[in-house]
This record gives C-alpha cells, sequence and structure tokens, in this order.
C-alpha cells in the first residue's frame, strides 16, 4: 500500500510538470534539430547530423505523419517531455534504491521545482536524451542486480555509445556512468579502460573519416574556427567571473548542493577507495560545472547535470535531513518569484505565429525561408544554421542570402548576427510585411503579418524581450 501512494504522489507531480513543460516557451536551439532531422541528405551541410545521429533519428519519424509545422513541433514538443518524465522517474528509483522515504522525496522536489528541473528538462535538445540514456544506464547496470560481466560490459559499451551518439558533450555523462559502474564492481579497471580506449580509438577514426568527407581539405581551416568559437567561450567565462557573475542561482542551485554535498562526504565519510576517486570524479565536475556554466542561460547543460549524481552515491544523507526542507523551501520561493516570467511563459504565441507564416506562405512556389534556426519544418528551409559566435555559419548564411536570394526572410535573432553590408543588402531587396518579416521585392504577392509581434522577440532562447513589450 505505501508503495503504491508512493508511486501514485510521483505520477501526480511528474505529470504536473508534464503539463507545464508541453505549453513551455521553446527556445531558439530547440527549432534547428527539429527541423534538421528530415533533411538527412543534407548532412554535409549540417555537420550536426554527423556528430549526433541518435538525437535526429529519434525526431526522424515524425516526418512520417501528415502534420503542419506547428503541430510537428508540438509532437517533438510530446516526445521530449515524455523523455524528461521518464528521466524524473529514473532519478527518483534511483534515489529511492539508495536514500531513504523523505530524503529522495525532498531531493526529488528540489529538482523538480528548481529552474534546471522544471523548464530544461522537456527541452527539445540532444544533452536532454543523453541524460536520459545515461540514467537507463545507471538503473539498468547498477540498480537492478549483476548480471555477470560478459552481460554488463555489454549494456556499458552499449549505454555509453548511445550517450555519445547522442551528443559529444556528454562525455562527462559516459565519465559518470564509467566511474558508477567501477565503484559498484560491475566492470573491472581493465574493461573499463579497454572499452573506452576501443570506442575513442573509433570514435577519433570515424570522425576525422566523416570531417575529410563533408570538409575536404577546409577541415584544418574549420578545425581552427572551431577553436576561435571555444576562446569566446572561454572569454565570457572570464567576463563572468571580473563581473561576480559566476553562480546564477536559480539554474545552479542543484549543482551547488551536489557541490557542498561533495565536499562533505569526502571530508568526513569513511569510504571505499573506489568511493573516493569517484568522489573525486564527480567533484571535479561539479567545479568545473560552476566554471563553464554561462550566467543567463543554461548552454552546457551536460556538464551540468553530470555533478548531480554525487546524489547517488552510497552515504546515507539521513542525518543531513533538516538541510532539504530548507533547501525545498528556497527553491520554490524562487520558483514562485520566476513562476510567469521563466517557468512557464506559454509557447502558444510562437505556434500560432509559425502557423500563420505557413498558411500566408502555402501560395507561394516555390518558396525558401531563411531564419537562421528552422522555425517551420514542413517548409523548405535554406538550413543556414546561424550558431552564436560561429564565424563559419554566419558566412554561409549570407552567400544564402546574397546570392541565392530566398523568397521569405524571418529576422530572428540570429540573423541579426549578419554583417551590415547584408542587413542592408536584406534592407534593399526585400520588403517588410511583418515586424521582422521579410519578402523579397519582386514576389508581388499580398503578404500581411504586421499584427505578428516581433520576430526577434518571438524565436529566441528566453521571452525576456516579449514580456516588456
Amino acid at each position: 500500500m505505501k508503495m503504491k501512494l508512493e508511486n501514485l504522489v510521483l505520477v501526480l507531480l511528474i505529470s504536473v510538470w508534464a503539463y507545464f513543460s508541453f505549453n513551455n516557451w521553446i527556445g531558439s536551439s530547440e527549432f534547428w534539430p527539429v527541423t534538421l532531422a528530415g533533411h538527412w541528405d543534407q548532412w554535409r551541410r549540417a555537420p550536426s547530423l554527423v556528430y549526433k545521429p541518435i538525437f535526429h533519428l529519434i525526431l526522424t519519424p515524425l516526418y512520417i505523419l501528415n502534420l503542419d509545422s506547428a503541430t510537428h513541433l508540438q509532437a517533438a514538443k510530446a516526445l521530449f517531455t515524455l523523455i524528461g518524465a521518464t528521466s524524473f522517474a529514473l532519478i527518483f528509483k534511483i534515489l529511492r534504491s539508495r536514500q531513504s522515504l523523505w530524503v529522495s522525496g525532498w531531493i526529488f522536489c528540489i529538482l523538480l521545482f528548481s529552474q534546471l528541473g522544471f523548464t530544461q528538462f522537456g527541452k527539445i535538445r540532444s544533452d536532454m536524451l543523453s541524460l536520459f540514456f545515461f540514467l537507463l544506464g545507471y538503473w539498468v547496470l547498477i540498480v537492478r542486480e549483476d548480471k555477470g560481466w560478459k552481460v554488463n560490459l555489454t549494456f556499458f559499451i552499449f549505454f555509453e555509445l548511445l550517450i555519445l551518439l547522442t551528443t559529444p558533450k556528454a562525455f562527462l555523462l559516459a565519465l559518470a556512468l564509467a566511474m558508477s559502474c567501477w565503484q559498484a564492481k560491475r566492470i573491472s579497471v581493465r574493461q573499463l579502460l579497454w572499452s573506452h580506449l576501443s570506442l575513442t580509438l573509433m570514435g577519433l577514426i570515424l570522425l576525422m573519416t566523416l570531417a575529410f568527407v563533408v570538409e575536404g581539405s577546409t577541415v584544418v581551416a574549420h578545425f581552427f574556427s572551431w577553436l576561435q568559437i571555444g576562446q569566446n567561450s572561454l572569454g565570457q567565462v572570464s567576463e563572468n567571473l571580473s563581473n561576480s557573475k559566476l553562480v546564477h542561482w536559480e539554474i545552479n542551485l542543484p549543482v551547488f548542493i551536489a557541490f557542498v554535498l561533495n565536499v562533505v562526504f569526502i571530508s568526513k565519510g569513511k569510504v571505499d577507495f573506489s568511493d573516493r576517486i569517484l568522489q573525486g570524479t564527480v567533484l571535479f565536475l561539479s567545479l568545473l560545472t560552476l566554471l563553464l556554466i554561462h550566467p543567463l542561460q543554461p548552454f552546457f547543460i551536460a556538464t551540468l547535470l553530470s555533478a548531480m549524481f554525487i546524489l547517488f552515491l552510497g552515504p546515507q544523507l539521513e542525518k543531513y535531513l533538516f538541510v532539504f526542507p530548507i533547501l525545498f523551501f528556497i527553491t520554490f520561493i524562487l520558483f514562485g518569484l520566476n513562476f510567469r516570467k521563466v517557468y512557464f511563459f506559454k509557447n502558444e504565441l510562437q505556434l500560432l505565429a509559425i502557423e500563420r507564416i505557413e498558411r500566408e506562405l502555402s501560395h507561394l512556389k516555390p518558396v525558401r525561408v531563411l531564419d537562421g534556426l528552422g522555425l517551420a519544418p514542413r517548409i523548405q528551409n535554406t538550413l543556414n544554421y546561424v550558431g552564436p559566435n560561429d564565424l563559419v555559419s554566419v558566412e554561409w548564411a549570407e552567400k544564402e542570402l546574397m546570392q541565392n536570394r530566398p523568397e521569405f526572410v524571418i529576422f530572428t535573432s540570429r540573423i541579426s548576427l549578419l554583417s551590415s553590408e547584408s542587413i542592408n543588402y536584406l534592407q534593399i531587396n526585400y520588403r517588410a510585411v511583418g515586424p521582422g518579416y521579410w519578402i523579397r521585392s519582386d514576389i508581388q504577392e499580398t503578404i500581411d503579418l504586421k499584427d505578428l509581434p516581433p520576430a526577434i522577440f518571438l524565436f529566441t532562447l528566453e521571452p525576456t524581450n516579449l514580456i516588456k513589450i
């Protein structure tokens, strides 16, 4: 009876979260993978199809259905809301296998109502899919009974591949799973090293081969371009430190809690050497997270998530139970203060705008849309994703605009990154049919989108500016 009540409360809490998550704001980075998943023939132009194959394969079957763009996006949102809900359930069950009901419940609620859990777990992001595979692997390999080293090793390699082929950014999740398996004595050190060396070698050979096939001799130039992007990101970290913005409490609270608990465990806990190594690893990941995370946007989510799994380790937290209601109270206060502007700003306006754009453009044949994001998956897009600090993608988009002249341009925050010369070209050769919606001047069709919100505010990471107008 107690177990049934526990599961019922868990289902109710996750169901409430799922409702809000499904209707929540669609971040600018969520549109691109949904659109790209239907264009595998363009893998040369979109390298993420190569290094995030599992992520895009999950989204590809949606193209079998006869949907318009807005409904397609809702279907993708529903899929990742389900993945997020399952991840929450796995987290609670893993915690329950290690901790008491009260400790597990408080930790689960802190995560659920934090900005990290409430707003990010349902995002259409490769990080979140990797998290799901990590949790499933942890559940199968560690929580469930030992199945013998052959089965363990097979499952381990399988889940490591799923994690890394979903996104290379999740290498810290793969590391956390590896260290956890070793600590639980599911695999030996030799098996761990052998499997990782083999996977690393095969991965490097595959990536280098594909890189030269896709990029040819320009792969070296692009490599240095990617280094420049990394340098810009490190510059952002330096700026965060100098401006004392390092810890953005609303998003980093679960990580900070994990970091503090880790320090306590290592300083006071009497554990085995393997536990010490694992805790030291997660402590390093926690510190790395606090250094890398952007203060205003959870960009490197995979790093962030890997730091929380100190909570899955052996030390019992029962004697620290008094701390968790206080932490939950702080989390819930932040939840209440930010509910309207951060936790639950609906995606209704975004979907209505996309539906309206698709309807207005339906009688234009052919029509190609340049928006830098892939906003409408069922309209032919130029497939020029414009990434922040990505000079290569900016050059591709500028070439598309000035040489191939797409019929319709949506002036999103990503298109605003184009050079002043490109923006001038847009203003001269296109006419505005709404705030940020441009059609090529030689097209005589009457299109009116003047009553839509500005595109630069409507299709962005967070609805901050839209709230102000």
